[in-house]
C-alpha cells in the first residue's frame, strides 16, 4: 500500500527541507489527495502559489534568480519527479512520494467544486481548455478559460492585461496555470503581487493530460520510475541533452547533501 493510500504516521514529517545551491526550499510531503482537499476547502487571504518543481526546474532555478525567488516564496512546494522525491527521502529518512501537477489537477476535477471559482489558463489548444472546463463544470466548479497563447504571455502590455483579468479571482478562487516552467511560475509571482487572495496552481502539462490531448507514460512505466525515458523516446532531440544536464545536476545535489550529512 502506497503512502497515498494510507494515513500518514504521526511521527512522519509533513514538510521536508531541501538545500539547493544555498537556498533552502521547504516541500510538503503530504499526499496529493490531502493537498487537493486543502486547496478546495480553504480560501487564503493572500495569493498562495502551489508549485511542483521537478529536477529540471531546480536546475534552472540555480541560475535564474526570478525562478529561484518564485520557488522560495511559494505557499506549497510538491516534489514532481522521482529525483526530487529521492533527495527529500534522503533528507528526512522517510519515503517521500512524488506529487505531480497532473495528479493534483485530476484530484480537483474528481472532487465537487461546491460553486467555487476556477480559471484554466494555457493548455496546448482551446479544445484542451474546453474539455477540462466541461469536466470541472460537471462537478460544480464555476469555470472560466484563458488560452494565454505565447503571443499574449510574451507581450508586455498583453501580459499586464492578462494578469489584471486573472487577479479578479482574488476573492478565494483558484487560478490554474498550464504554461510550462518557468513562464507559469513567473506569471504566478505577478498575480501574487496584486491585491486579493486565492490559490495559484502551476501545473505544466496537466491541462493537456486531463483533456486527453497528450498522454502520460503508462502506469507501469511510471511505477518503474522511467517516465523520463518514455518522454525522451517521444522527443529525443529536445529532451536528451536536457536530461543529461539534469542528471549531472542531480549528482551534484546528492554529493552536496552527503557532505552535509557527514
Amino acid at each position: 500500500m502506497s503512502r497515498n493510500q494510507m494515513s500518514k504516521s504521526a511521527d512522519e514529517p509533513s514538510t521536508a527541507d531541501l538545500a539547493v545551491d544555498g537556498t533552502v526550499l521547504r516541500f510538503s510531503t503530504a499526499p496529493v489527495s490531502e493537498v487537493a482537499d486543502t486547496i478546495r476547502s480553504t480560501r487564503p487571504d493572500i495569493w498562495s502559489p502551489v508549485i511542483t518543481p521537478n529536477l529540471h526546474i531546480l536546475r534552472v532555478a540555480s541560475f535564474d534568480g526570478a525562478l529561484e525567488n518564485a520557488l522560495a516564496c511559494a505557499a506549497i512546494l510538491l516534489p514532481d519527479g522521482w529525483p526530487v522525491a529521492w533527495l527529500l527521502s534522503r533528507a528526512t529518512g522517510w519515503k517521500v512520494e512524488r506529487a505531480t501537477g497532473a495528479d493534483l489537477l485530476e484530484r480537483l476535477l474528481d472532487t465537487p467544486g461546491i460553486g467555487q471559482k476556477l480559471v484554466l489558463v494555457g493548455g496546448s489548444s482551446a479544445e484542451s481548455l474546453r474539455v477540462v472546463a466541461d469536466r470541472a463544470r460537471s462537478v460544480g466548479w464555476i469555470v472560466d478559460e484563458e488560452p494565454a497563447p505565447p503571443s499574449e504571455v510574451n507581450d508586455l502590455h498583453a501580459r499586464r492585461l492578462l494578469v489584471e483579468r486573472l487577479s479578479v479571482y482574488g476573492d478565494g478562487g483558484i487560478v490554474v496555470l498550464g504554461l510550462g516552467a518557468p513562464k507559469q511560475e513567473l506569471l504566478a509571482g505577478e498575480i501574487a503581487a496584486r491585491p486579493g487572495g486565492g490559490w495559484i496552481l502551476c501545473v505544466g502539462m496537466a491541462i493537456n493530460f486531463s483533456a486527453g490531448t497528450h498522454n502520460r507514460a503508462p502506469i507501469l512505466v511510471q511505477k518503474a520510475r522511467l517516465e523520463w525515458l518514455y518522454r525522451v523516446a517521444q522527443e529525443p532531440r529536445r529532451l536528451l541533452k536536457r536530461y543529461a544536464r539534469d542528471a549531472v545536476y542531480l549528482a551534484k545535489l546528492a554529493i552536496s547533501g552527503r557532505k552535509k550529512e557527514k
